[in-house]
Parts: C-alpha cells; sequence; structure tokens
C-alpha cells in the first residue's frame, strides 16, 4: 500500500487560497477605478501659482496712490509748539518764613481763649507752657514753623511719648485729650495762639 508523502497541513493550503482570492479582488476593483484627473487650473491654484487669466474687466481693481511732496519751506515751519509753554512764571510773591497769619477775626480769637482751658493743664494758663508736661506755645519754634493748616492736623493727631521727636517724655494725646474738640474748635485755639505770639512781639 503506497503511502501519501504530503505533509503539507490542510489549514495552510486554505489560508493561501484566501489570500490569492482576496489579491485577485483588489487588483480587480483597481483596474476598474477611474483614475482622477486633476485640471491644470485646479492645480495651479494648489500651488498658490499666478494664473496668466486676467481679472474680469467690469471689476474694479483697488489702486492705492500717496504722494508726498515735502519742500524747504514746509521744513523750516517744522517747530515745535510745546516750546511756547514752557516759558517759567515768575512767582507773584515771596515764599513765607513762616506760618504766623497776623490778622484774625477777634471772635475767634475769643472763642479760641475761652477753649484754651482745655490746654492749660500741661501747657499753663498763659501758654507759656509747664515743665515736664508741656511746651511753651508762644515762644515755640516749631509752632511758628508750621502753617495753621499744618499746625491743625498736628493736634489732630498728636504725638505719643514714643515718637522720637517727643522730646518732653510725655504723650501728647490727639485734640489735646478732648475726642469732643472739633476742628473749628482747634482753629480758634491755634488764632487765640497766633495773637499771643504777636503780642509778645
Amino acid at each position: 500500500m503506497a503511502q501519501n508523502t504530503n505533509t503539507e497541513p490542510p489549514q495552510i493550503g486554505c489560508a493561501a487560497g484566501i489570500l490569492f482570492g482576496f489579491i485577485g479582488l483588489l487588483l480587480s476593483f483597481l483596474l476598474t477605478v477611474k483614475p482622477l484627473t486633476v485640471s491644470a487650473d485646479a492645480a495651479r491654484v494648489a500651488r498658490a501659482e499666478p494664473s496668466s487669466t486676467p481679472f474680469p474687466t467690469d471689476t474694479p481693481q483697488p489702486t492705492f496712490t500717496a504722494t508726498f511732496t515735502l519742500t524747504p519751506t514746509a521744513i523750516s515751519t517744522l517747530t515745535p509748539t510745546v516750546a511756547a509753554t514752557l516759558t517759567p512764571v515768575p512767582p507773584t510773591s515771596a515764599p513765607a518764613t513762616s506760618g504766623v497769619t497776623t490778622a484774625y477775626d477777634p471772635a475767634l480769637v475769643a472763642h479760641g481763649q475761652e477753649l484754651f482751658v482745655l490746654c492749660t493743664a500741661c501747657h499753663g494758663v498763659d501758654a507759656r507752657g509747664i515743665p515736664g508736661l508741656g511746651k511753651d506755645l508762644v515762644a515755640s519754634e516749631f509752632v511758628i514753623a508750621l502753617s495753621d493748616e499744618e499746625l491743625l492736623a498736628f493736634i489732630q493727631t498728636g504725638r505719643p511719648v514714643w515718637d522720637a521727636a517727643n522730646t518732653t517724655g510725655i504723650d501728647m494725646p490727639p485734640r489735646g485729650g478732648n475726642p469732643a474738640m472739633t476742628d473749628d474748635d482747634i482753629v480758634a485755639i491755634i488764632a487765640y495762639i497766633r495773637t499771643l505770639h504777636a503780642q509778645s512781639g
């Protein structure tokens, strides 16, 4: 009895047949498809090449024209206009050497004298100060150097004992330690102190 010498498994032959069949189908499909044709104009647009076809004559074309004329006369008239506004203005009056105002309303001074009783505990009845408590307000260079507005701001805030400018070692409380004292009250007291300074010569 003759032996079958074919040792190839049947699965390989089946797989080869399927593969060849698939390749055949693919080839037949490719041969039946119409090749894609691209016009020369479409190819030119894709490559962004300029077309030799002119624009339609009925479409207005944009035109840009600019003319600049620069004559020597025009150059000579180009002068800075800011120069006229930068002229210095001379001062109308000499700067004040102190903040003292010499004339006050007598009614304001009288009201300030009445209110000064709130300050006498530290600055004395005559505003000449009490050693170890409050400074002399009549001859104080600090008071004289300040304007009325600056002195008002100083009295509003006071000077605490830890302030380096405090030379008395005593706290100068805001508004002289009387929170009920208004700004108008302080202005009246300042007018009274200024009058005392003017009277002292």
